[in-house]
């Protein structure tokens, strides 16, 4: 099967900017809105959606907001915002400054059902950058499908310890043992120990893989939540271009191993002069060396991860991917930085309670993650609601 990923750069040389291009999607790919039609259900900007009764004819003043903008013909009867009247009708939730973003709500997830309309409103365009925005809306979307993720969440765990508990079954099963006590031999030949570790390594390879797609899933649902959807439990494996993801994975470890090159060359250096003669020198660069490479891990993480998600969503290529991480996140560096700390701070709270409470922390720090990325590219993301 081909491996369909035609992923785009979108941001040029000039930042991106719905407002000027009004539409996300100018070439039409996607599918997103065939026809041209807005989210109001109406044929267009022209013709009865915005010119007619929202901004144009009515006017901000008279009736642009309440009359015929988004009070009575636009969020109320459109098909991709029922159900919003309860809480968004004629200025009812809505801050007044933030409702030119939700003109456009952008495109969702490239993925199967990424097409479907949201159920919750969304905006897209260009922001002020907000790290509690990102962890808030986490949390709220945590909290509105919890019994969903604290379900696929306790799969995933279930199935882990299944081949965890599979291994070490194995590990004792291969393990020679001594016929005269009936226990575990203290000289076993060879052949014994190749079996083991060859146990050892289909296992380890087996978890590594589960995990990749423990990884994939979970993203699928964080983009779901992050589109204005609540995941149902089969959303998450609506996943296709797995040859994509699968090479961005590998790449994002390369990415990761090179750029540490440096920490781990001083280590070395340290660790062969402390062999030689014991020196302090030798224990200096060793320690440099760890500092180094772990400073320069943090900083790596900022580009790797975003580099699967950009893949996911349709926004690049695999090989493009580091480059296009890089030039998000450039402007923003510092910024970035802190926020994916603190996510992960977040995230690992869970772990205080016996590593239990990591099944309600880790999707929050997922779902925070995607909303991140979809601040730095400008996309789709949930209205801020006060």
């Amino acid at each position: 099967m081909a491996d369909d990923n035609r992923g785009y750069d979108p941001f040029g040389d000039a930042p991106f900017n719905p407002e000027e291009s009004g539409n996300t999607n100018p070439q039409n790919q996607g599918n997103t809105n065939p026809q041209n039609q807005d989210y109001t259900g109406q044929s267009g900007y022209g013709q009865g959606g915005y010119s007619q009764g929202g901004y144009s004819q009515s006017g901000q003043n008279q009736g642009g907001y309440s009359q015929g903008g988004y009070g009575q013909g636009s969020y109320t009867e459109g098909p991709g915002y029922q159900g919003y009247n309860p809480g968004y009708a004629a200025g009812a939730g809505y801050p007044q400054g933030g409702m030119n973003q939700t003109m456009n709500p952008g495109e969702g997830v490239k993925q199967p059902g990424g097409d479907q309309p949201p159920q919750i409103p969304v905006m897209s365009g260009e922001t002020p950058f907000s790290i509690t925005e990102s962890i808030g809306v986490g949390f709220k979307r945590m909290n509105a499908n919890v019994g969903t993720w604290l379900g696929i969440t306790l799969v995933f765990i279930a199935v882990i310890l299944l081949l965890v508990g599979a291994m070490v079954a194995t590990i004792f099963a291969t393990m020679p043992m001594d016929p005269a006590t009936d226990t575990p031999a203290m000289s076993p030949t060879g052949e014994d120990l190749g079996v083991m570790m060859s146990s050892i390594s289909i296992f380890y390879l087996l978890l590594f893989v589960f995990s990749f797609f423990i990884n994939i899933f979970f993203y699928r649902g964080a983009f779901e939540e992050v589109d204005g959807r609540p995941a149902s439990f089969k959303s998450f494996f609506k996943v296709n271009r797995w040859g994509s993801l699968i090479g961005v994975y590998i790449l994002t470890g390369v990415v990761s191993f090179v750029g540490m090159l440096p920490g781990l060359a001083l280590i070395a250096i340290g660790g062969i002069m402390m062999g030689e003669n014991g020196s302090t020198p030798g224990v200096i660069l060793l320690i440099l060396g760890y500092v180094i490479m772990i400073a320069l891990a943090i900083v790596i993480s900022t580009i790797t991860t975003f580099m699967p998600l950009l893949v996911m969503d349709g926004r690049s290529s695999v090989m493009g991917s580091p480059a296009v991480a890089w030039k998000i996140v450039k402007p923003k560096f510092f910024q970035v930085l802190i926020a994916l700390i603190l996510i992960s701070i977040v995230s690992g709270i869970g772990a205080l309670a016996l590593y239990i409470g990591l099944i309600y922390t880790v999707p929050i720090g997922l779902i925070a993650t995607v909303h991140l990325y979809r601040q730095l590219i400008g996309g789709r993301r949930p209205v801020p609601m006060p």
